[in-house]
């Protein structure tokens, strides 16, 4: 091919899928629109031949492939102009780019009608998760915000705090966004599983760090994270009530030690709901007060901080239609002891994306028993919760 005959084809393949050609260079094994520039002018012999490969490669796959599997094909590179590379476009796809990469040139030894299969699977999934609602980022509620204050006075002070809460209450979200805020020196480990020992908190810890344990005893995996714990570091333990105690004792061992060695700081945030704050009292508390003394400060958050304030962050969209009661029924399932503000997202998200944004109190009320959330029946209950979702209304007038 000559450099005319490939800006043809370069813009058929635009065309085809509903693109310019500067965009569509992605799809080119993931060239950028410059290096195509370069080729062009001469420049970059290299890139030149790669894009004549692409396309006599790409037809000849097309050619050996069913119309279904071709359109296949062209959805998987559609995904990569959404994403920006071959590779973030199969993320968590359990598909491997080399085997992409056999599919899209013809070359696959495999089962080949299998694995079209699974990739048809995976980029319906991934389009149909596209469609549902979801907040623009992190929503700094007042909750949110005030535990992301604890863990940055545990960062600066490099202490160890204590954050205690409702499920649903906005911890993990405040950890996640401080993370985000400070990568290079945060990090977040998360027990997914009641009575985590000590030596999985560890392994956690080193992965987190980029610290390699491999060929280190687990006797040893203390001492080794220790020397390459970096001053001005925070981790923050999600999900803390899942760790063993002593595995929590560890974790105070670091701040310890770097404060007992003037060695700078090192905080320490331990998240978990009641049942973490409640193993430091009666029976169960009984030799641990030495770690519970070390916690400067130990919040605790429940549904009572809720604010009105924050249900209209939550849902901007009926704040901008003036949606009243139905921000009001939101609220009121946010603030139940049995539910929480997750609960309240959920419901909204999947009333939003089931209904294409409809979002009255019927259809709310509907999908909420059919979620089988908890909704007030009795007279007392209700006229309760209309109380006090009429008094949260008006302290957020008076604070506004």
């Amino acid at each position: 091919m000559n450099k005319d005959e490939i800006k043809i084809k370069i813009q058929e393949l635009a065309d085809e899928l509903g693109t310019t050609p500067e965009k569509v260079t992605v799809v080119i094994s993931g060239l950028t629109s410059k290096s195509v520039t370069n080729a062009f002018n001469g420049e970059d012999d290299e890139s030149l031949a790669k894009i004549e490969k692409f396309f006599t490669a790409r037809e000849y796959a097309f050619s050996i492939y069913t119309d279904e599997q071709c359109d296949i094909i062209r959805q998987f590179e559609k995904r990569i102009l959404a994403t920006g590379s071959a590779g973030k476009a199969l993320e968590n796809s359990g598909i491997s780019a080399g085997t992409m990469s056999g599919i899209r040139t013809g070359t696959y030894k495999g089962d080949a009608e299998k694995m079209f299969s699974k990739i048809s699977s995976f980029i319906e999934l991934k389009d149909e998760n596209s469609k549902v609602y979801k907040h623009e980022g992190y929503v700094p509620t007042s909750i949110s915000e005030s535990i992301y204050e604890n863990i940055r006075t545990a960062h600066i002070r490099g202490v160890c705090v204590m954050v205690t809460g409702d499920a649903g209450i906005g911890k993990t979200e405040a950890a996640m966004q401080y993370r985000a805020t400070h990568p290079d020196n945060s990090v977040i480990i998360t027990a997914e599983e009641p009575r985590t020992p000590k030596t999985v908190m560890l392994e956690k810890l080193a992965e987190e760090l980029g610290i390699d344990l491999s060929g280190t005893r687990s006797s040893m995996y203390f001492r080794k994270i220790l020397s390459e714990l970096h001053d001005g570091t925070v981790i923050i333990v999600d999900e803390a009530q899942n760790f063993k105690f002593e595995a929590i004792d560890t974790l105070r061992g670091f701040a310890d030690h770097f404060h007992n060695k003037n060695l700078g700081t090192i905080g320490i945030v331990c998240m978990g709901n009641d049942t973490f704050r409640q193993q430091f009292f009666g029976k169960s508390g009984i030799g641990k007060e030495q770690v519970w003394n070390r916690f400067v400060e130990r919040p605790m958050y429940t549904t009572e901080n809720i604010r009105y304030e924050d249900i209209e962050l939550l849902f901007p969209e009926l704040v901008k239609k003036t949606m009243q009661e139905e921000l009001d029924f939101l609220c009121a399932i946010a603030i139940l002891p049995q539910e929480n503000i997750r609960s309240a997202v959920h419901l909204y998200t999947t009333v939003y994306s089931r209904h294409k944004g409809n979002c009255n109190t019927g259809t709310l009320r509907k999908q909420a028993k059919y979620m089988q959330i908890r909704i007030p029946n009795s007279k007392a209950e209700i006229d309760t919760l209309t109380k006090k979702v009429k008094y949260m209304k008006q302290v957020a007038k008076c604070r506004k």
